[in-house]
């Protein structure tokens, strides 16, 4: 089984075995085990002897097959225990059209059948993937392995792929369900992208964003340049359709050694378009590479200045106060939607609260120079809160 194939798949099972709490293994249609969860204190005899020695013991695949050799679609069939074979009952979910199997042990509980769908319908994608690149270009895994290491910061173990190559990365932040589709929307909606010399080489998760990585072709290092607004164009359609209203930033093109610089300023464009960008779901790197340069950490947060914006700063970081989600609302409010409407109170606990921060930190929002400073703060503790600062160091090291 492929490393690169094995951490994607090994990303998703333990992100759902974190929400079921509970232990899931996924192996493939001929038994081979793909990958198992961290250990919720669920396992029997049969798990534990997975879990040591990664094989299923004698007679265990013959047992599971009779329960699941015709399943198909998307509903789970529960298989009884075997006391014989030290085997609990368990539920099986079918990953694909028979392509792998979800299991998780019977403990009583509710499952939410759902949402366990959902991530299967994910494993499916990402199986189907490597397949077809393991298949059709016996290079792609490897490039693939590559490209993530280079993404992490990391040393990558593998060769460099051919020299005159150019990416670009694409990031996007949600949590949720949201995150459960995004795989299949990045693919999606770079898919024209190659029309302009680019293709998706690879999509992962990393620090909470889906992220796609691009390569192009060039002679002496040259990409059409328009590509990019092609797929900031063509991301912003599909992000549409898919009904995600904002929230993905595009970086520029640059060699493979600024691959994690690319990846960082991905990251700061998509949490800088979700929170500032009503009308486009994509922007890129160009657009906002100023304001992240204004609103990057100065200081670590815990030496902070005594003045009106390290007051404001240490109240935003507070996650006991109500300033952060405040000054939020303001950042976010129009004329349709104010900020009460989108914390939920009443204008006058709004009102309040302003006027409690202005006791409190000398900034007043209702003066136009301190809602500046203070909305600048405010990204500023927002991009902490995401984007991890070796990571915003990168997006300002190149």
């Amino acid at each position: 089984m492929q490393n690169t194939l094995v951490d994607e798949v090994q990303l998703l099972i333990d992100r759902l075995a974190t929400r079921l709490q509970q232990s899931i293994a996924i192996d493939a249609r001929d038994g081979e085990l793909i990958a198992v969860s961290r250990h919720f204190g669920d396992a029997d005899p049969y798990r534990m002897h997975l879990l040591l020695h990664r094989t299923m013991p004698p007679g265990a695949r013959d047992y599971f097959s009779s329960f699941v050799r015709d399943l198909s679609g998307s509903a789970p069939v529960r298989v009884p225990g075997n006391p014989q074979m030290s085997i609990e009952p368990r539920w099986c979910y079918p990953v694909g059209d028979g392509l792998a199997y979800l299991w998780i042990i019977d403990r009583g509980v509710h499952l939410p059948g759902d949402e366990i769908e959902r991530y299967c319908r994910q494993l499916a994608m990402i199986l189907e993937e490597r397949t077809t690149a393991q298949d059709g270009d016996s290079t792609g895994v490897g490039t693939a392995g590559w490209l993530r290491e280079l993404v992490l910061g990391r040393e990558a173990a593998t060769p460099e792929p051919e020299a005159g190559r150019l990416f670009a990365v694409m990031a996007y932040c949600a949590s949720g369900e949201e995150h459960d589709s995004l795989h299949e929307l990045l693919k999606r909606a770079l898919r024209p992208a190659s029309l302009c010399g680019l293709s998706t080489a690879t999509v992962l998760d990393a620090d909470g964003f889906a992220v796609a990585v691009l390569a192009g072709e060039g002679d002496d290092g040259i990409v059409d340049r328009g590509a990019l607004e092609w797929v900031r164009t063509e991301g912003t359609r599909s992000m549409r359709e898919i009904g995600l209203d904002r929230g993905a930033g595009l970086a520029g093109l640059a060699s493979a050694s600024e691959l994690r610089a690319l990846y960082a300023r991905a990251a700061i464009s998509a949490v800088l378009c979700r929170e500032l960008y009503r009308s486009e779901p994509v922007v890129g790197w160009s657009r906002v590479a100023g304001l992240a340069a204004a609103v990057a950490p100065a200081q670590p947060p815990h030496a902070i200045e005594e003045s009106r914006t390290g007051a404001l700063a240490a109240a935003l970081r507070d996650p006991e106060s109500f300033a952060f989600d405040t000054v939020g609302a303001l950042l976010r409010s129009d004329q349709e939607t104010g900020p009460a409407a989108l914390l939920h109170v009443h204008r006058t606990t709004v009102n309040y609260r302003l006027h409690q921060l202005a006791d409190a930190t000398g900034i007043d929002l209702a003066v136009p120079s301190d809602r500046f400073l203070a909305f600048v703060e405010w990204l500023r503790v927002a991009l902490e809160r995401e984007i991890p600062a070796d990571l915003m160091a990168a997006a300002h090291a190149v």
